[in-house]
C-alpha cells in the first residue's frame, strides 16, 4: 500500500469490482481506450492485478479517496513496438480530472518502483493526441521517446515516455 495526501494507492480487493466497473464501463473515461470495458473484462482487470501482486509483488493499484476508488494507476509488464518493457499508467474517473491526481498517483508509484520495489527503468504510453496523459508524464519527470502506430489501441499513434532511476 502507498499513501499520498489525498490517497491511497493498493492492491485490489474484490469488493472494489463495482467502483472500478463504473470507470472502465465509462465512454468518456475511457475514450482515449479502444473502446470502454464490459463488466466481464473490467472483473478480469482486477483478477489479473490481483493475480500480478501475488506472482511479483506490483501490479495495478486501487486508487482510493476517502473510501472510494476514484481511479486505477501501477506498473504492467507490455510489449509495445516490439519491445517488452514496465509501463507506468494511470486511469482516473472523470468526476476527478484536473485535480491533479493522476501525477500525485503516478509520482508515488514511480518512487516506490524506483525504491522498494528496484526497479531502473519505466515507460508511459498514450494516445499523441491526449494532451493531460502527456502532461502527467511530463510532470513525474519522463521525456518523451518516440510516437508509433499502436496495434493495441486501433492503430493510434501513441506516443512513448520513459525514465530511469536517478533521472530528474
Amino acid at each position: 500500500m502507498i499513501e499520498t495526501p489525498r490517497l491511497t494507492l493498493r492492491p485490489y480487493r474484490p469488493d472494489d469490482l463495482a467502483g472500478l466497473a463504473a470507470i472502465l464501463t465509462d465512454g468518456p473515461t475511457m475514450a482515449f481506450w479502444p473502446r470502454p470495458f464490459t463488466l466481464g473484462e473490467a472483473q478480469q482487470w482486477l483478477e489479473q492485478s490481483r493475480a500480478l501482486h501475488q506472482a511479483f509483488g506490483w501490479c495495478r493499484l486501487a486508487m482510493v479517496a476517502k473510501g472510494q476508488v476514484i481511479g486505477d494507476v501501477g506498473l504492467s509488464h507490455l510489449v509495445l513496438d516490439g519491445e517488452p518493457l514496465i509501463d507506468l499508467g494511470w486511469i482516473v474517473a472523470r468526476a476527478h480530472w484536473g485535480q491533479g491526481l493522476a501525477s500525485e498517483a503516478a509520482a508515488a508509484v514511480r518512487d516506490h518502483a524506483f525504491g522498494a520495489l528496484g526497479l531502473t527503468l519505466l515507460h508511459a504510453n498514450m494516445p499523441g493526441h491526449h494532451a493531460a496523459s502527456r502532461r502527467v508524464a511530463e510532470k513525474i519527470g519522463m521525456v518523451w521517446q518516440k510516437n508509433f502506430a499502436n496495434p493495441r489501441n486501433r492503430g493510434l499513434p501513441t506516443a512513448l515516455y520513459q525514465i530511469s532511476r536517478g533521472a530528474g
